[in-house]
């Protein structure tokens, strides 16, 4: 019995730092997430910019 309820301890311990790890992973991609709906939020009001610019102006590359 007692060997048993250790074999569970252990199990349980190993399921806990497992969580533990995957958390840190969620929480690492979640701020790179972030960072990339803010990056393309910022493309897009560039966009936007650039089309109400004057249509017979060429782009500054010319």
């Amino acid at each position: 019995m007692q060997e048993r309820i250790t074999e569970l301890e252990v199990k349980v311990a190993f399921q806990e730092h497992q969580l533990s790890e995957l958390d840190g992973v969620i929480q690492t991609l979640r701020h790179e997430l972030d960072g990339l709906r803010r990056d393309v939020q910022e493309i897009r009001e560039q966009g936007e910019d650039s089309e109400s610019a004057d249509p017979h102006q060429p782009p500054p590359h010319y």
